[in-house]
Order: structure tokens, then sequence, then C-alpha cells
């Protein structure tokens, strides 16, 4: 916010000492914030989210879990049963309480 505030005040008085060549840089430059701010704010203002680092970080803990659990089975089958059935993993991760309210797998 303060460099835009501080772009104004100099578009400002560039426009006062018709300085031109300066007031045309400014406004590009304001432009190429204007340009990033919508490429990287929602409606609201808030920051994107990018579905794309989402899906590959759910991924990520879903195969690192998997991995986890083919581990722990030979050494503790009944442990890996129980995580199994409480764990759940998909686009949110938590622990589900009540084990038949979901599929185990």
């Amino acid at each position: 916010k303060l460099y835009a505030i501080k772009l104004m005040d100099e578009l400002a008085e560039a426009k006062c000492g018709s300085d031109y060549a300066r007031t045309s840089d400014i406004k590009d430059e304001m432009e190429k914030i204007s340009d990033y701010l919508k490429q990287c704010l929602n409606t609201r203002g808030k920051i994107k989210m990018d579905n794309k680092i989402q899906r590959s970080h759910a991924h990520l803990i879903r195969s690192s879990v998997k991995q986890f659990y083919s581990a722990l089975k030979p050494i503790n089958p009944e442990l890996t049963n129980y995580l199994q059935s409480h764990l759940v993993i998909g686009s949110k991760c938590y622990w589900e309480a009540n084990p038949k309210s979901h599929k185990v797998g």
C-alpha cells in the first residue's frame, strides 16, 4: 500500500510539473502492479489459492500415509487397521471419531 501511495504522490508531482515522460513511466508501473494484483488476488481481495498446488499436496500426503501403512502393517497389523479406520485422508485430512461413517482404504 505504501508503495502505491508513493507512486500516486509522484504521479501528482509529475503532472503538476508537466513531466510527461515521468507521468508515463509511473502509469506503466501502476499498471504492472494492478495486473499483478489481479493475478494474485480474488474478488474479495484475498490471495488466490492455486488448486494445482492443493492437489499435489493432498497427493503427497496420501502417498506418504500409504507408505507408512505399508511399513507398519507387517510390524503391527492391528494398529494399521485402527489407524486406517480413523484417519481420513482427502482434500481435508482429519481424525474420524466414528469410523463407521466413511469407507476405509
